[in-house]
């Protein structure tokens, strides 16, 4: 996986699928307890950055229990995650993908709000 205009080379995240009462949503993540988020910390030096823009277009965690405690989680709530107001890089990731006709299945929109509500989850144990 390339990032900040190919400047930057990451490992193949993985992809998670979640859905509730016929909503499904798709995103980009890393454990780092496995060889993908080892080598994502090697790469990045612990930063986790995808380049110039202050968020990388993945979820990072520091486990696979996390990741699936995670993602049960989420699936109970993803009415909730899609009413956040999704930022500026969202928006602005949306529209790349919408310029290029880009059929790939994750949504920058769902990814920019699973993303801020991972950060909530993070800190504050929702």
């Amino acid at each position: 996986m390339t990032c900040d205009e190919m400047r930057i080379y990451l490992p193949v995240p993985e992809i998670a699928y979640v859905s509730e009462n016929g909503f499904e949503g798709w995103y980009y993540y890393f454990s780092l307890d496995e060889i993908s988020g080892i080598v994502l910390k090697f790469l990045t030096n612990g930063s986790f950055s995808s380049g110039r823009m202050t968020e990388p277009p993945f979820l990072v965690f520091k486990d696979v229990l996390e990741s699936k405690a995670f993602e049960h989680h989420v699936s109970q709530r993803l009415y909730e995650i899609i009413k956040l107001t999704p930022t500026t890089f969202g928006k602005m990731a949306k529209r790349e993908k919408d310029l290029f006709n880009d059929t790939k299945s994750v949504d920058p929109i769902f990814m920019n709000q699973i993303k801020q509500y991972y950060a909530r989850f993070q800190y504050e144990k929702i």
